[in-house]
């Protein structure tokens, strides 16, 4: 299942606090959807450090479509 979360537009730091909030969530063949405005560069670290994959596309309009997944260690 794909879960979307739409972040576009919103204000510092409610895409990462809503992006961190949904990960638990995520089943081992579950992604996360996340529309974005622009690159979160911090939370890709974040992603990293806690076991998680992703993404990203740019797209036409400028924003970025990021899909998360968990590592398949961390299933």
């Amino acid at each position: 299942m794909q879960t979307v979360l739409d972040a576009r537009w919103l204000e510092c730091p409610e895409p990462l606090e809503q992006t961190l909030t949904a990960l638990p969530a995520l089943g081992p063949e579950d992604s996360l959807l996340l529309l974005i405005h622009r690159l979160p560069y911090p939370l890709f670290d974040l992603l990293r450090d806690a076991g998680y994959d992703y993404q990203y596309q740019q797209e036409a309009e400028g924003s970025f479509q990021i899909t998360i997944r968990r590592l398949p260690s961390q299933r």
